[in-house]
């Protein structure tokens, strides 16, 4: 596997995941951030990172982060910014955003694979993802969705 794709509608938690990895790579794992679109993401701003680490194995790896793949023109610019490094990524998290039409969402998919297919790979592992219950207890069950989805992401990186 060379990607883990994070998909699901508008406002679910994506571009937060895309967060926790970095945070978790940077913190956790000593990964250090070779560089970053924009230079200061705010928390959850779109952004693309090139990070340098270590397999859980010792192996030197490159890991890509794209988050916010919702258009076109957002997944041709994490292109550029990763072919600008000329740096091929042992792995990639990325995020699309899903549209619940069943004609486009044929239409992004195909659209996602032809502009970011050669980046990515074809071999993903798309987690879809969804929105949390509202109700009294809230804020526990975001808690441990987002505790969860977390998780589940450090569970396939390298």
């Amino acid at each position: 596997m060379t990607c883990l794709l994070l998909s699901g509608a508008p406002n679910v938690g994506k571009t937060s995941a895309v967060y926790a990895v970095k945070d978790y790579l940077v913190k956790k794992r000593h990964f250090s951030i070779i560089a970053i679109d924009p230079s200061r993401p705010v928390k959850l701003e779109v952004f693309n990172a090139l990070l340098k680490g270590k397999r859980k194995d010792g192996k030197i790896i490159h890991i890509g982060l794209l988050s916010g793949l919702d258009t076109e023109q957002e997944m041709k610019r994490a292109l550029a910014f990763f072919k600008k490094f000329q740096i091929n990524c042992n792995f990639y998290v990325a995020t699309k955003r899903d549209d619940f039409e069943p004609n486009n969402q044929k239409n992004e998919r195909k659209k996602f694979e032809r502009i970011l297919g050669n980046l990515v790979g074809e071999d993903c592992v798309e987690i879809p993802m969804g929105k949390v219950r509202k109700g009294n207890n809230r804020p526990n069950a975001l808690k441990w969705y987002e505790q969860k989805i977390d998780l589940l992401c450090q569970q396939f990186l390298p």
